[in-house]
């Protein structure tokens, strides 16, 4: 199968953490949500020389993991997203289970990192700002006043299976996982034949969320997604030739079934509750052109939709 992803530039780090539930953690919003907000909130305190300064006016914005992952400025002088201050980060939180509103004491969490291209190098100071969060509570206080707590027991490299003691981890001070490349990933779905929405999609079609997406719709909000990943955070222009897939797309008819899931999610910073609403479900793949599967396969690594940093917009390729 062609496709234009052989830069050896192009790479991802796909992370899982485990942990054991210690005190119940009650979400109160969607998951993914409540942990990316908890975790801005800390690796800004953690980070941040210029005591709670805004980072536009910033000079050392540039080499500061918060505003690398949390408020990723678009590069002075950049050709894309021209009208925006903010490009796509390059960091994606999700929490398994994400539909479990509660998690009692004794349940596991687990949590998959993905982080693309030369924002690797600053895994470590996301997996400590984690680490602190979980460790000193997250979520809505109990009747006792408390937030509920998570115990990190092991760190694995989602893609070739390697797995440490996550106390190993942190006294080593190093993370013995090396990026992979974005070929080795698509590698490894020679042939698909169905995808499964697995947390709440949004695909935005005539300025609404679709409740039944298309198939050129998809492919549409993926290729954006992916080409600016690309150009943005692995310093790649990606040549394919974007109108002519998404016309041969607009083609097809394949069936699939989907289901309107009810998400919500809260804003400290606003103070306020917003829908998030989205679909999963299933499309049959089975009679699309080969040359999409490799755009199928990378996304169900980097997502797809509104709200990817947060888990949205998950899917698995079969």
């Amino acid at each position: 199968m062609d496709h234009p992803f052989n830069d050896s530039n192009l790479i991802l780090s796909h992370l899982t953490l485990t942990g054991l539930v210690r005190r119940p953690l009650i979400w109160n919003s969607y998951p993914g949500s409540v942990l990316h907000g908890a975790l801005g909130f800390t690796l800004k305190d953690m980070s941040c020389a210029v005591e709670g300064g805004e980072c536009d006016d910033c000079y050392l914005a540039v080499q500061c993991p918060y505003s690398l992952f949390l408020e990723t400025q678009r590069p002075e002088g950049a050709e894309r997203m021209r009208k925006y201050n903010r490009v796509p980060s390059p960091l994606r939180l999700l929490v398994k289970p994400w539909d479990h509103p509660v998690l009692e004491a004794g349940e596991d969490v687990r949590i998959e990192l993905v982080i693309v291209g030369k924002a690797s190098q600053y895994a470590i100071p996301v997996l400590m700002a984690l680490d602190k969060v979980l460790s000193d509570g997250i979520g809505k206080k109990d009747r006792n006043d408390e937030r509920g707590s998570v115990q990190l027991k092991t760190i694995c490299d989602a893609i070739r299976g390697e797995e440490i003691i996550w106390d190993q981890f942190r006294f080593d001070k190093g993370l013995p996982f090396q990026p992979v490349s974005w070929s080795e990933l698509i590698s490894q779905h020679p042939l698909i034949n169905r995808i499964e929405f697995t947390s709440p999609t949004r695909i935005v079609t005539g300025g609404r969320i679709s409740s039944h997406p298309t198939i050129r719709d998809i492919l549409s909000t993926l290729f954006r997604r992916v080409s600016n990943l690309a150009y943005f955070h692995c310093g790649v222009e990606l040549e394919a030739k974007f109108k002519d897939l998404l016309d041969e797309a607009g083609a097809l008819t394949l069936q699939s079934e989907f289901e309107r899931i009810k998400a919500s999610r809260y804003s400290g910073r606003q103070k306020s509750r917003f829908r998030i609403d989205g679909i999963t479900g299933i499309m049959d793949v089975t009679n699309l052109p080969d040359h999409f599967y490799p755009w199928l396969a990378l996304g169900s690594y980097l997502g797809v939709g509104k709200g990817t940093t947060m888990g949205m917009g998950q899917y698995e390729c079969y």
